[in-house]
């Protein structure tokens, strides 16, 4: 119980109805969007986000432990890939949601198949590649997202900013930016 009050406690301050569109721009912006059109999805996930916790300690605790790794991010987009497509044939950088990045479109640069690739963008983009797996699911068995996602998204977006005016400021006062990229590596 203690814990359900300290993640509503964080999360409280935002809301958990979806937002009318998604705004910003890059993978993020991206993401949020193909999120935002799971919304009228007809099914539920078993286990809402804010108890997940305490419903699989272990895995949980294990996953925060390896997040940086990228091996959670690569062990659960192959388990999704395998029990709702095809492994490793159907993997694509991003699973394509993300779009052309600079001069590198997802499917048209070797990423197709590729468990190096998948790899690489675990170790790279572990909280983005988490994010992908999740939505990949979530379209697959037409699952719409929780209500605490919206509310870990606003809290992302409530953390960039603030990390934004410590990179400015940081112009100014040093020390900020160690503290601006702490902020950033938790958004």
């Amino acid at each position: 119980r203690t814990k359900d009050r300290t993640m509503a406690f964080c999360l409280c301050c935002f809301s958990s109805e979806p937002p009318e569109s998604a705004k910003g721009s890059g993978n993020r912006a991206a993401i949020n969007g193909r999120l935002l059109d799971l919304k009228d999805k007809p099914n539920t996930f078993q286990v809402n986000l804010g108890n997940a916790c305490c419903k699989d300690p272990a895995i949980c605790l294990l996953n925060a432990c390896c997040c940086f790794t990228g091996i959670p991010t690569c062990y659960w987009r192959k388990l999704a890939l395998e029990k709702y497509g095809k492994y490793p044939d159907d993997y694509l950088c991003c699973q394509g949601y993300v779009g052309k990045c600079c001069c590198f479109t997802p499917g048209k640069m070797g990423d197709q198949g590729n468990v190096c690739c998948l790899c690489l963008e675990s170790v790279c983009c572990p909280a983005t590649g988490m994010s992908i797996t999740r939505i990949y699911v979530m379209e697959r068995k037409e699952l719409r997202p929780d209500p605490v996602d919206y509310q870990i998204i606003a809290f992302s977006n409530c953390l960039q900013l603030i990390a934004c005016i410590c990179h400015v400021a940081a112009i100014f006062i040093r020390d900020l930016r160690t503290l601006a990229d702490i902020i950033d590596c938790i958004a």
